[in-house]
């Protein structure tokens, strides 16, 4: 069997306001690359966080300092020649400029999600953010949506179309023949 040609280092940063499917995505773009036996890790945010010991809360101070966290550690791996699938809110224009500095191969992905589908993924979220009881960017908290993403995904009511996501960016990682 011919494997084919990879990027190496390749870091695909996903991002989005919470539950616009991103760690969907990034477990489909990983799994697949993974059949094609590419060298490839998954980054969460979530999982950062908790494996630094949830230090950090959810203000914009402690979510940008978690995704300066986050950054670092894709910046380690894809040196390392791993190609690293980040699924993370991390909505800031400085890191995703940081990004751009430090990433050799960085592939930018804005999930852009309707309020509506948001809200309807995870009532109980959303309610307790217009409470006031949880910081939520896109509801109670500032975010700033990427101002020159390497693509976007749109899902206005509906789910995204994982597959056709997947082969979009697998084409980002897997080297033309």
């Amino acid at each position: 069997m011919v494997l084919p040609e990879t990027r190496a280092g390749v870091v695909l940063w996903i991002t989005g306001l919470p539950r616009s499917g991103k760690t969907t995505l990034a477990k489909a773009v990983a799994r697949s690359l993974r059949e094609r036996r590419v060298g490839v890790v998954e980054v969460d945010g979530d999982a950062v966080r908790a494996a630094f010991g949830g230090d950090l809360g959810y203000d914009r101070e402690g979510r940008l300092a978690n995704a300066r966290r986050i950054s670092g550690l894709c910046k380690m791996l894809s040196d390392q020649g791993l190609t690293v699938v980040c699924s993370t809110v991390s909505l800031f224009h400085a890191i995703h400029e940081l990004n751009r500095a430090s990433f050799a191969l960085y592939v930018e992905v804005f999930l852009e999600t309707s309020p509506e589908t948001l809200r309807r993924r995870d009532p109980a979220l959303y309610r307790a953010a217009e409470s006031g009881a949880a910081f939520l960017p896109g509801v109670n908290q500032a975010y700033e949506r990427p101002l020159n993403p390497t693509i976007v995904f749109r899902s206005a009511g509906a789910d995204l179309e994982i597959d056709a996501c997947v082969a979009a960016l697998l084409d980002y990682v897997v080297a033309p023949p």
